[in-house]
């Protein structure tokens, strides 16, 4: 066991680096998790812990399954979290690389693919969504953040960790969905309205945009299908987590129904 109780320690900075620069943490191949329960999700989906750190107030050094954490004085490890005060463990975890190559598709697939967003709170509340609802995979495309950052597995509540994905760019997305037939639906405010028509049940892959943006022009080069949800308000669109959670459910409902049938 080792405890740490200056703020000058080697070990002590290099994690404070982490946590304010997301480019760091993706050059070194490592991402942070804070909280009992994500850091407990992360383990039983099979990522890989390098370190623990631990609050000296915790009574939690016998909970994780780990031979040698690193105990911080309550300054220290103040330090290291976004919540402080409210979480008292900080895991840090190699960071896997899942391209496109990796994702090998079920017969009648079903993904979600993550276009050029920007908001880490999104990404994870995407992802606690798509855990949610049995998604095959998420597909994170040419994104603007870290999917991988505190907030975003903080809001995902670990679901990050229990649902395949993979990371490319948006030509090479659209290519992998074209040369294996996926039926792709883009998320437009310009699209056609969602209805009981829109067959959902077969290997399609729903896709998400910015909120500020919206999907690239490429996506529009393409043979893809426009929705949209239907607004019977003055507002065009729905926050896009919110919009993500009604599409994916759909699909759920539809694929359900034709398992009855």
């Amino acid at each position: 066991m080792i405890y740490i109780e200056s703020l000058h320690n080697v070990r002590i900075k290099k994690l404070v680096h982490w946590l304010n620069k997301p480019a760091l943490r993706k050059r070194d191949q490592i991402f942070l998790v804070e909280g009992e329960r994500e850091i407990t999700r992360a383990i039983q989906s099979g990522y890989n812990l390098k370190d623990l750190f631990i609050s000296k107030e915790s009574e939690l050094i016998n909970v994780f399954p780990v031979k040698n954490p690193i105990i911080c004085s309550k300054e220290v490890f103040a330090k290291l979290v976004i919540r402080r005060g409210t979480v008292k463990s900080l895991a840090v975890f190699l960071r896997p690389k899942n391209g496109l190559a990796d994702l090998k598709l079920s017969k009648n697939p079903f993904l979600l693919i993550i276009d050029g967003i920007e908001k880490p709170g999104n990404i994870g509340a995407l992802m606690r969504t798509a855990n949610a609802a049995a998604v095959d995979a998420v597909v994170f495309s040419s994104l603007k953040c870290d999917p991988l950052s505190s907030h975003s597995i903080r809001n995902s509540l670990g679901g990050i960790f229990n649902t395949p994905w993979f990371e490319s760019n948006s030509f090479d997305v659209q290519k992998f969905l074209i040369n294996n037939n996926l039926k792709c639906y883009l998320m437009d405010p310009n699209g056609k309205d969602l209805s009981l028509d829109t067959d959902l049940g077969v290997p399609c892959a729903i896709v998400l945009g910015s909120e500020d943006k919206g999907l690239g022009e490429s996506w529009g080069n393409n043979n893809f299908q426009k929705l949209k949800i239907p607004m019977n308000g003055i507002v065009d669109s729905l926050n896009v987590s919110v919009a993500g959670a009604v599409m994916l459910y759909e699909v759920l409902r539809q694929r359900r129904l034709k398992k009855v049938g």
